[in-house]
């Protein structure tokens, strides 16, 4: 891939949001599990973290609604970004999967698995 599909496919983008999105997580995480704190505040830092979590996965996720769009612009020779298809597709999915990440948030009681 050269400099001009890289640029034009902004992989940059992606690849930054990934580790953006992945640092936000794990800090989240650690902080949340690695303090030692009262039952009632842990409570509070737990829907936190799911909520943080759930952001972060809906981010990351929305990607793949902009390959089909990719893929179509590329096979009949348009510009993959200039309709703002790709771009309206990913914020519509990403608002859809945030908000039923907020709705998983706030109804799931249990500690994560892993946190023990």
């Amino acid at each position: 891939m050269g400099n001009t599909l890289y640029e034009l496919h902004r992989v940059d983008t992606f690849f930054v949001t990934l580790v953006v999105v992945g640092a936000v997580h794990s800090a989240t995480y650690y902080l949340v599990f690695g303090l030692s704190l009262t039952s009632a505040t842990m409570t509070q830092l737990v829907l936190l973290y799911r909520v943080v979590r759930n952001i972060c996965y809906s981010l990351t996720v929305s990607f793949i609604s902009v390959v089909p769009i990719l893929i179509w612009n590329w096979d009949h020779g348009l510009s993959p970004f200039d309709d703002g298809l790709a771009l309206s597709s990913y914020l519509i999915t990403a608002a859809c999967f945030l908000f039923i990440g907020l709705i998983e948030a706030l109804l799931m009681k249990r500690m994560p698995l892993g946190t023990t």
